[in-house]
């Protein structure tokens, strides 16, 4: 499997559809480290290719409430979509800091009603991790049908 490869047609297609919307969105970062900080540009270069204005935030030292204040006067500044950058700190309640997300602007539907959503099938967004194995699937013509799978992860995202 090339993963490179999928991932630049999957880019190139998405640019052909991103070329008629306009679309902003903001990344905040609680907890900048040299490895999120690497996420987070690996992240806003697509975005940036794909004609998405990126708005970086950074908002370490903030608590618990602070940051979850923060998520809400963002999500009025009229984004398209929001990521919070995790990890967070470890004094950081991560589940309360990410279901103040607004559903609707919940990029990685990490928020507990963003994740309901996508479950119900109320949403057209797609979890990244499921999108990418989507991609490696489609690259290889591997068609679900009719077949279980499991896919098993330790982490928040998988």
């Amino acid at each position: 499997m090339n993963g490179k490869e999928i991932a630049l047609n999957t880019i190139q297609r998405l640019e052909r559809e991103a070329q008629a919307s306009k679309k902003k969105v903001c990344f905040i970062s609680f907890n900048p480290t040299p490895a999120s900080e690497s996420f987070i540009t690996a992240k806003t270069r697509v975005a940036k290719r794909l004609g998405i204005e990126v708005v970086l935030r950074d908002e370490p030292g903030l608590s618990t409430e602070e940051a979850i204040k923060r998520i809400g006067e963002v999500a009025k500044e009229g984004f398209d979509g929001i990521v919070v950058q995790l990890p967070l700190r470890g004094d950081m309640d991560t589940v309360a800091v990410l279901n103040s997300i607004p559903t609707e602007l919940d990029i990685d539907l990490l928020g507990e009603e963003s994740k309901l959503a996508y479950k119900e099938g109320k949403t057209d967004r797609v979890p990244p991790v499921a999108g990418a194995i989507e991609e490696i699937f489609k690259a290889h013509n591997v068609s679900l049908e009719e077949k279980r799978i499991v896919i098993l992860g330790k982490g928040r995202l998988v």
